[in-house]
């Protein structure tokens, strides 16, 4: 179904739109090459089009690593599609940046007339990870995208389930941005160790010695990213 097609369609009362996730392997993409760095993670946070040019304003979370910024911007360098970018905010474990390059056919198709995109959205280790709405059926969304990209998982969702997950996925940024990589990795295996369960399944004794750190240290961790954590969570409610 070309564009014209597909907007001449929104104008039909019966026309009914479906949401799904994707889960894809670029063949070409620059933000999927830089996400291939391990450790990190390239948040889309939205797409402007001018011409034969794209915009991508992204958001990009480093873990804690000697030379990740030069690391990162080596690897941008690589990619002679890239025209422009602007670095709009430098961080120890993050940067947010404008890149503009060459139109994709990706772009082309995923943001043309009658589809929506949801952002962010997000790149890791080579994978992008989506929802988009379409009035397309299932399995012309699908050829369409196998075009771009080896598809992973591909599932018609609610719409809510759209928005609650890219709204997480938002919350998990500024999440980010509270707490140090370092706070981070011990409140998720607080969380997988079962710390926070009633009873506790690990002590904080236990789960210190696992870190190889003093149990002070631990519980000085955990205060500091739990305070940052629920001062996030209840000021932006």
């Amino acid at each position: 179904m070309e564009s014209a097609d597909v907007a001449r369609s929104l104008d039909r009362p019966e026309t009914r739109l479906s949401t799904y996730r994707v889960v894809m392997e670029p063949y070409r993409s620059v933000l999927g090459a830089l996400s291939k760095i391990p450790g990190v993670s390239v948040y889309v946070e939205g797409i402007t089009v001018s011409g034969n040019h794209a915009t991508t304003m992204i958001y990009v979370s480093l873990p804690e690593k000697k030379r990740i910024h030069q690391m990162f911007m080596e690897e941008l360098n690589k990619h002679p599609e890239v025209e422009d970018y602007r670095i709009m905010s430098k961080k120890r474990y993050s940067m947010i940046m404008a890149v503009t390059k060459s139109l994709c056919e990706f772009y082309e198709y995923t943001l043309s007339s009658g589809r929506f995109t949801f952002f962010p959205y997000v790149l890791k280790s080579g994978r992008r990870v989506f929802y988009m709405i379409s009035p397309e059926n299932h399995s012309s969304v699908l050829s369409r995208l196998s075009m771009h990209g080896k598809v992973l998982s591909f599932e018609k969702v609610s719409f809510e389930t759209a928005i609650r997950e890219t709204s997480l996925l938002g919350l998990n940024i500024a999440a980010g941005e509270a707490i140090t990589p370092s706070q981070r990795a011990i409140l998720v295996e607080a969380i997988k160790r079962g710390y926070y369960e009633w009873p506790r399944k690990i002590s904080l004794t236990e789960l210190a010695r696992e870190f190889g750190i003093s149990k002070a240290t631990l519980s000085e961790h955990l205060r500091r990213g739990e305070q940052k954590l629920l001062t996030l969570l209840l000021n932006s409610s």
